[in-house]
């Protein structure tokens, strides 16, 4: 006879169970405390970064009226007491911030305003000498900074404003200083001076050594040029040819036998001191332009573009091309033939090149 023998074995499940769960409770409270503060500091990140597009924003708007000041008596030295009345920016401008207010500052030295309770505090502009140092008094004219010439001077102006904004816990403050210089130049300065929009041809390479300036637009379309100095414009810099400028890149078309009439009528327009170029159009190219360029293999024609009417008599007309080549004497073969005169109705000028004031950089 045999005696199963039972075993029995014995444990406490209820602690392995506690154990378990107190592990994931505390992974749990690690994730929930990096997340959290992952959050706060993307959140303050964030912040900060808005903040200081605020702050550039309001330099920017306090430079416009500082300008549009100093313009007003551009031989004057402007002191602290005439920016007194700068206006500050609305709410409108920054729709995204909550709460807006600002708050100007009344002090016209680099005594700190800054408020904390104001999303724009601060916001002032005043006037420094050279060493950027605040003067005694708001009325006080500003000393210039005097460069190697006795006419040229500058002056210096010092505009400041803080920003607060708020975040999960506290703030985030953003301060920025910025200075402004009013410049009387000679322009006898600039290598180029320019007063209509400047269009720069240079050719082989060129490298402009000197100062640049034009009051409209500056248009470089060659990647010849380069300029080695300071490079200012009143409106836009366009690296690209100018608007009506008739020389594309590549060279023109070449022109076939035409001519304008001696005597041109009442519809049509005359070459006179601006030569005109008539050629075949094909896209972007007018059949209308004005000089052309050397064509490849070819000699100079510029200035040559348009002629007179050459051996005007009347001929013979044949069934195709080939007999009225046959009819043409040897002499007349590749003379030029003058136009037909203009329709009833007159010519449009519409295809006809905008002339662009262009300087010309020759090497």
């Amino acid at each position: 006879m045999k005696k199963t023998n039972h075993t029995f074995r014995t444990g406490s499940s209820l602690v392995v169970v506690m154990v378990i769960l107190a592990s994931l409770m505390a992974i749990v409270a690690v994730a929930i405390e990096y997340t959290t503060t992952t959050n706060r500091h993307v959140q303050r990140s964030t912040t900060l970064q808005q903040a200081t597009a605020i702050a550039d924003g309001t330099i920017d708007f306090a430079f416009g009226y500082w300008r549009e000041i100093c313009r007003s008596q551009t031989n004057a030295a402007m002191a602290t007491s005439d920016f007194a009345a700068l206006p500050t920016p609305s709410p409108g401008l920054f729709p995204n911030v909550p709460n807006f207010t600002v708050k100007a500052g009344t002090t016209f030295d680099n005594t700190d305003e800054f408020d904390a309770t104001k999303t724009i505090s601060n916001y002032k502009i005043i006037a420094v000498d050279p060493q950027l140092n605040a003067y005694a008094s708001a009325n006080a004219s500003p000393t210039p900074g005097v460069g190697q010439s006795g006419n040229d001077t500058t002056y210096n102006y010092i505009a400041s404003v803080d920003v607060t904004l708020p975040t999960l816990r506290g703030g985030v403050t953003t301060r920025l200083r910025r200075v402004f210089q009013k410049q009387q130049l000679s322009p006898w300065n600039y290598a180029i001076f320019y007063i209509d929009p400047l269009e720069i041809h240079p050719g082989p390479a060129f490298t402009i050594t000197g100062w640049v300036h034009t009051n409209g637009n500056l248009y470089t379309a060659h990647n010849t040029l380069t300029f080695a100095d300071k490079v200012t414009y009143a409106s836009d810099w366009f690296v690209n040819w100018a608007p009506g400028d008739p020389r594309l890149p590549g060279g023109l078309a070449d022109v076939g036998p035409v001519a304008l009439a001696s005597d041109p009528g009442p519809v049509e327009r005359p070459g006179g001191a601006r030569v005109l170029q008539l050629g075949y159009g094909r896209r972007d190219l007018s059949p209308v332009r004005a000089q052309r360029a050397d064509a490849s293999r070819r000699a100079d024609q510029r200035c040559h573009g348009v002629h007179h009417a050459v051996h005007r008599r009347s001929r013979s007309r044949g069934s195709g091309a080939d007999a009225r080549a046959a009819r043409a004497s040897r002499a007349d073969r590749g003379r030029l033939r003058a136009l037909r005169p203009p329709r009833p109705p007159g010519l449009t000028v519409g295809g006809l090149a905008t002339p662009v004031d262009t300087l010309c950089v020759v090497n």
